[in-house]
């Protein structure tokens, strides 16, 4: 039983059995529809049919294979009859005045944003910006989404509990993209959703030209607030969330991109000069600044707001027995936390070659040679040369000096690059230093992240440096500093 918010809105209640769940093809996904809908009834009388033979028997153009915005508003709009759902199938018709936009055209379509290589679970539900309906006991429930979450992890279904970590949940909901965060963290793996109102099924190629038949399709509506639609995603938070972004890069490779941001500007394209990196700020002042996408920042953001770093670092190793879902209860034979809700083993520790509260901290990815730093106006991923990205911190560093004079410290003159993806080799680092002259710079030869602590034996939590797998290192980890432009300034 998954009991939801006390809510008299939502569903206070239900059994795994008693979710109705029909398992359609469409195109190269299989999607699992909940509801009582009559064409999701007509679907489950008629397993292994195709959504197109559902949605449009006959239509001339049939492409699931992305989705497409909608066309440009249609002046002759005169409203539909009643309330209707766009997250179910639409009714196609040639009569100009009940179609809101016109159809669209091959420059609408837009590709999936999950790689290609991965087999998402999609979930068709109804629902809206806060909740998502449920087909239940013969009728529409609306649910709370981290019970939805609990429900798609845990039900066999779905087989997410057997899936490979790389295959995303995507939530095909109206607006649903305001609970990815709360699914992601429920259902342990990367959850893509909608920003807007979806339109599911089928359009008139051409609305003066009935001879041209439908088109079967997945479409995106206007936001609200008339901007496009788009797919968003949410890692889960945390270590968890670590554990997706390995568990991508360990299948695909350091190359594969679309893990480390939603959207990423040409190779070439030079980054914003002024732009500006989120802060890592907590009561004991400014830390340094993380150049993550605001998924990322999302995911890792509870580490990001520190009295204190550590002055340990751990390295972390993926726990196989790991099951998200399981709560942090302590397990009476350890005394720490049960194995099964750890995502990560511990599998080393040392203290840090410096002393934190004298250094900055620069948190991102490093990846193809360059440091990636986000535009958090357009959360929008550019990439940057060792130098650019030197004379950025630079400007950086210069701009928050008044800050840590009003706290009483000194601007702190050694800066630490922690990257997640690869770690910063030498090179890097010393044509990096070329532009920030009188610093120590630091790296370490594995990605590496900040988490929070909150492990019982570590006292109160605190964050810390983790070390990642990746990087072709093994072994004992090496920590550089001193790098110049100058080999022989190198350590």
């Amino acid at each position: 039983m998954i009991s939801s918010s006390s809510s008299a809105l939502v569903s206070t209640g239900f059994g795994e059995d008693e979710v109705s769940l029909v398992r359609i093809r469409m195109g190269g996904l299989t999607v699992h529809a909940s509801s009582p809908d009559a064409w999701i009834r007509y679907a489950a009388a008629r397993p292994g049919r195709d959504a197109r033979e559902i949605f449009a028997p006959g239509a001339r153009i049939s492409d699931f294979s992305g989705y497409y915005l909608c066309g440009p508003d249609n002046p002759a709009y005169q409203g539909q009859p009643g309330g209707s759902e766009k997250s179910a199938p639409v009714a196609v018709t040639w009569d100009a005045k009940q179609v809101e936009f016109l159809p669209s055209t091959a420059a609408n379509w837009r590709p999936w944003p999950w790689p290609a290589e991965v087999d998402p679970v999609v979930l068709l539900l109804h629902g809206n910006s806060t909740h998502l309906g449920l087909g239940i006991r013969g009728g529409l429930e609306p649910v709370d989404p981290w019970a939805v979450g609990a429900w798609a992890r845990d039900t066999d279904r779905l087989e997410l509990k057997v899936r490979p970590l790389a295959d995303p949940l995507v939530v095909m909901s109206c607006g649903a993209a305001g609970s990815r965060q709360t699914m992601a963290d429920e259902v342990g793996r990367l959850v893509w959703a909608p920003t807007s109102n979806i339109a599911l099924g089928a359009e008139a190629v051409d609305l003066a030209d009935r001879s041209a038949g439908v088109r079967a399709r997945v479409g995106l509506l206007r936001t609200p607030d008339d901007r496009v639609g788009q797919f968003r995603s949410a890692y889960p938070q945390g270590p968890a969330g670590d554990l997706v972004r390995w568990a991508y890069r360990d299948r695909f490779g350091a190359e594969e991109l679309s893990r480390m941001g939603e959207r990423t500007a040409p190779f070439r394209a030079a980054a914003p000069a002024g732009l500006r990196p989120r802060e890592i700020r907590g009561p004991g002042g400014l830390f340094g600044w993380s150049f993550y996408d605001q998924r990322d920042w999302a995911s890792r953001q509870t580490a990001f707001n520190p009295a204190g770093i550590g002055p340990t670092y751990v390295t972390w190793t993926p726990n196989h027995a790991y099951r998200p879902g399981t709560p942090r209860d302590l397990d009476p034979r350890t005394g720490g936390f049960l194995e099964s809700s750890e995502p990560w083993n511990t599998s080393g520790h040392g203290a840090l070659p410096f002393d934190p509260d004298d250094a900055v901290f620069v948190v991102g990815y490093f990846a193809r040679g360059r440091f990636l730093v986000t535009d958090a106006e357009e959360n929008l991923v550019h990439f940057e040369a060792p130098r650019a990205f030197g004379l950025r911190l630079a400007r950086d560093h210069e701009a928050a000096a008044g800050t840590w004079n009003a706290n009483g410290r000194t601007p702190p003159r050694t800066a630490v690059l922690l990257t997640d993806n690869e770690p910063v080799p030498r090179w890097a680092a010393r044509e990096l230093a070329e532009s920030l002259p009188g610093f120590e710079i630091v790296t370490v030869s594995r990605p590496a992240t900040l988490f929070l602590d909150d492990h019982l034996a570590a006292g109160v939590p605190q964050t810390r440096v983790a070390l990642l797998p990746g990087g072709g290192a093994t072994g004992t980890p090496v920590w550089c500093g001193r790098f110049s432009a100058s080999p022989k300034g190198s350590a």
